[in-house]
């Protein structure tokens, strides 16, 4: 028969999951701790113990000296409250508290601990290993956990094969749904949330990441032709970029085979381009019917 006390929940910083391997109890017993004053602090009135033992009471806990243990809670409270939290099941706390565990059962409730401390309040997310190997050494963050000393068990679940384990263990008992196909990382969810939804989402994700990539390719293709015709546009006229004269200064000579020079009116040699010859005799033909209408008027 279930206990009021089995749907609650509680609910601390992963920094705290730090040296379960060492001593399972005593990270319990902070948590509890932890859990209690920080429910009590969102409890109305000014007095500490009063919220606290509130708090207590609640999740099921009989703090033996109250004085200790709101002392205790506090101070983790004002050095972890900004950490990213996770919670669990009072009963899976107490299990742990109570009883014996191999280091398998102690690394399963840490990869637990870290996906719900990645998962938040939302049904499901993406995440990868890495992440989660981190949060279940008490690390906010992968660069954080990478500064740290090298650690046996740590490094042992840092391996494919560890993780891979662990998470089929969470998935067989402990509720946990994956999902992976061809893509960097996987999308986790507890409870409700079924495996085709994980693969709609996956699916979803997918399409609009090409349709991302296409608009990013095709924006980059854009700004780089108009970066070019800038370069061109803005290119000053010289000897290898000479501007071609007006119609009213060509010289009437034959048609232009080769570049070269000729005296403007003002007296001013200027270049001009190679002119094809159909283009030649075409300007010459639009010389003569210029001269010829000036004549008759």
């Amino acid at each position: 028969m279930e206990t009021e006390n089995e749907s609650r929940f509680f609910t601390f910083p992963v920094t705290l999951l730090r040296g379960v391997f060492t001593d399972h109890r005593t990270v319990m017993l902070r948590i509890i701790c932890f859990s209690c004053y920080n429910l009590g602090f969102s409890l109305d009135g000014r007095d500490d113990l009063i919220r606290t033992r509130k708090a207590a009471k609640y999740l099921g806990v009989s703090p033996g000296k109250l004085d200790a243990f709101v002392s205790s809670g506090r101070k983790m409270y004002e050095e972890h409250q900004f950490d990213p939290k996770t919670s669990m099941a009072t009963t899976i706390v107490w299990d742990y508290r109570n009883n014996e565990k191999t280091e398998f059962q102690l690394a399963s409730l840490l990869a637990f601990a870290a996906i719900r401390s990645i998962l938040q309040v939302k049904a499901h997310c993406k995440t990868n290993k890495s992440l989660i190997l981190a949060r279940m050494f008490g690390y906010n963050t992968i660069k954080a956990m990478e500064a740290e000393l090298p650690c046996p068990y740590r490094d042992k679940y840092r391996k494919r094969w560890h993780m891979d384990k662990l998470i089929r263990e969470l998935e067989h008992n402990w509720g946990l749904k994956t999902f992976s196909d061809h893509c960097r990382g996987m999308y986790v969810a507890f409870g409700k949330v079924d495996y085709k939804t994980l693969a709609r989402v996956h699916e979803e994700r997918k399409i609009k990441t090409k349709e991302i990539t296409l608009r990013k390719q095709k924006k980059e293709a854009l700004d780089a032709a108009r970066a070019e015709l800038n370069r061109e546009l803005a290119t000053p006229p010289g000897d290898n970029n000479p501007v071609p004269p007006p119609a009213d200064h060509l010289p009437p000579a034959a048609p232009f085979t080769q570049p070269g020079h000729y005296q403007s009116s003002h007296g001013t040699e200027r270049s001009y381009w190679h002119i094809s010859e159909g283009v030649a005799e075409a300007m010459e033909e639009m010389r003569k019917r210029r001269n010829d209408s000036l004549n008759k008027h």
